[in-house]
C-alpha cells in the first residue's frame, strides 16, 4: 500500500521535487558549439546552460546565464562541500569565466527537499540529515584545476600561493577560508595559483 502510494505521488511530482536542479538545462546546439570552440573542447562534449543569480541576497536581481561542460562524477567521500569548478562561457557577454558550485551546511531558513520532508508521515525516520544549500560563484580569473599540474615545482608554487592567500585573508579581514582543497585552488598564468571561496 505505502509503496504504491509513494510511486504514484513520485511519478506525478515536478522535476524540482524529484531533486532535479531546474536552473540547469541542456544548452542549444548553437550555444554548445560556441562554448566548445571558446573552451577548446571536443565536439562530443555535452553542454549545459546554468543560471546564476546576479545577487542572491536581492530578490529578482536577474540571472547570469553560463554554458558549462557536463560535470564528471567522481567517487568522493560523502563529506565535504562537493566543490566542482570548470571554465564556462558567459553567453550574453561572450566571455570565458570560471564557474564553481559547492554545497555548504545550511545556515538560515532555506531548506532542501530532503530536509523539508524528512519528518513527513510517509518518510523513513532519519534525524541524521544535515541541511545543505547550493552556492554558486562566477570568477573572472580563469585557470586550470590543481589536478592538472605539469610539474612538482608548479605544485609547490601553487600550494604556497594558496597558503599565502589564506594567511592574507585572515590577517587583513579576519576571514578564515576553512576549505583549502583541490576544488578551491586554481592555477592561472601558467604557474601562479589563487585561492577561491564562497
Amino acid at each position: 500500500m505505502y509503496n504504491t502510494t509513494h510511486f504514484y505521488r513520485f511519478a506525478r511530482a515536478s522535476p524540482a521535487l524529484h531533486g532535479v536542479d531546474t536552473s540547469v538545462t541542456p544548452a542549444s546546439d548553437k550555444e554548445a558549439t560556441l562554448t566548445r570552440t571558446a573552451l577548446n573542447l571536443a565536439p562530443t562534449t555535452r553542454m549545459f546552460k546554468v543560471g546564476v543569480p546576479w545577487d542572491p541576497a536581492v530578490k529578482d536581481s536577474g540571472w547570469l546565464t553560463l554554458i558549462i561542460p557536463q560535470p564528471v562524477a567522481k567517487g568522493y567521500l560523502l563529506v565535504g562541500h562537493w566543490t566542482r569548478m570548470c571554465p564556462a562561457l558567459d553567453i550574453l557577454n561572450k566571455k570565458v569565466v570560471m564557474f564553481k558550485d559547492s554545497w555548504h551546511v545550511l545556515i538560515k531558513d532555506q531548506n532542501t527537499q530532503t530536509v523539508k520532508f524528512r519528518n513527513a508521515e510517509w518518510a523513513c525516520p532519519n534525524q541524521a540529515v544535515t541541511p545543505h544549500t547550493l552556492h554558486r560563484l562566477v570568477l573572472k580569473i580563469v585557470g586550470e584545476k590543481l589536478t592538472d599540474l605539469e610539474s612538482s615545482p608548479q605544485l609547490i608554487q601553487s600550494v604556497h600561493d594558496a597558503l599565502v592567500a589564506h594567511h592574507d585573508a585572515f590577517a587583513n579581514t579576519k576571514i578564515l577560508h576553512r576549505d583549502l582543497s583541490i576544488g578551491n585552488i586554481i592555477i592561472y598564468e601558467g604557474r601562479r595559483s589563487s585561492l577561491i571561496g564562497t
